[in-house]
């Protein structure tokens, strides 16, 4: 400046530093004063090779954390007014996310693979530095794995699946007797065999298998029965018993039901008479005929009497209806006078 005049320079300098605003104070005359004079205020020059100062003041930036649910369940969380410069302690994560885990984490990008990371409770400062702004932090998530257990008639078996993938539900071993009508968590059906399934929880599906339900009718075998027939068994349950009915018929011995090679006796309680549903049972009654012996008997007073079953040639038996021929002879000067006859 010339000598014994005011400066002229009356631009205010412009000065930058990160994170914080500076305000230019003046012009000083030394290095040490934080507030100067303007341009106007200043004393006149009076020697050569003055020198002033541009005195600054500085004031931190202020900006907003913003901790970010990143698709999970909450409400951002927004910590303002933080300072450059001042340290910040981030609160601990309370926010949820269904099939997903949290890591523990915060990133500034949402895929939580390339951003800035940060801790979950940890402390950190000077995070940006432009003033009024917001540095979002997204939660980091960890997809839950989950283990679904197929029960299949005391049989398990395990898969270990992510949340949300898909699964084909599996055939079952089957069940001798029973048909198999899906798969169940709990109560609920879920689907059947080939049909799909969103893994969404730890869970046991199980095989829910129905009896097969068949009908028992029964056939006399051309016998006329004393009393009713049997009833026709509609919807036997496989694995239920029921209970062979006794039948009676004048000069027959009922001998059982016959049902293949095998035969049930009267009274007799059996199951599982087949495994085919809807099937139709029938058991045929099984007869032996009543059988008498055919006697003489020689000690009829004053003569004899002998029988004959006129079917046989032997004549020593007799079935219900056969004749049998009952011959009376006097003794010599004899005749039948009175007699009777048991039998």
């Amino acid at each position: 400046e010339t000598y014994n005049t005011r400066p002229t320079y009356s631009v205010e300098p412009n000065f930058t530093k990160e994170g914080y605003i500076a305000t230019f104070q003046g012009w000083a005359t030394s290095k040490e004063q934080s507030v100067g004079s303007k341009v106007n205020d200043l004393p006149a020059v009076t020697e050569d090779n003055t020198e002033y100062y541009a005195a600054f003041t500085f004031a931190p930036i202020t900006y907003t954390i913003v901790l970010d649910p990143n698709g999970g369940e909450g409400t951002p969380v927004r910590i303002e007014n933080v300072k450059y410069g001042e340290n910040v302690t981030l609160p601990l994560n309370t926010f949820t996310k269904t099939g997903y885990s949290f890591a523990g984490a915060w990133n500034t990008d949402p895929d939580g693979k390339s951003g800035q990371v940060a801790t979950d409770g940890g402390t950190y400062n000077s995070l940006i530095s432009v003033d009024g702004g917001e540095y979002t932090l997204y939660a980091v998530w960890n997809i839950n794995s989950y283990d679904v257990t197929f029960s299949d008639d005391g049989k398990d078996t395990i898969e270990r699946k992510e949340y949300n993938s898909q699964i084909e539900l599996p055939a079952p071993a089957g069940k001798t007797g029973y048909i198999f009508s899906g798969w169940y968590d709990g109560n609920d059906r879920v689907g059947g065999a080939g049909d799909i399934y969103t893994v969404t929880k730890e869970v046991t599906l199980t095989a829910k298998y129905d009896p097969i339900k068949y009908h028992v009718e029964f056939d006399l075998n051309g016998v006329t029965i004393e009393g009713e027939k049997p009833d026709k068994m509609e919807n036997v349950e496989y694995d239920k018993e029921i209970t062979m009915p006794t039948i009676t018929a004048a000069g027959k011995t009922f001998a059982g039901w016959k049902h293949g090679d095998e035969i049930y006796s009267a009274g007799e309680k059996k199951t599982n008479l087949t495994t085919e549903n809807d099937a139709t049972v029938t058991l045929v009654a099984q007869w032996t005929t009543n059988n008498w012996q055919v006697f003489s008997d020689s000690t009829v007073q004053n003569g004899t009497v002998s029988a004959k079953n006129e079917v046989e040639a032997s004549g020593t038996s007799a079935n219900m209806g056969d004749t049998i021929v009952v011959t009376l002879t006097p003794a010599t000067g004899y005749q039948m006078k009175a007699g009777s006859l048991k039998y």
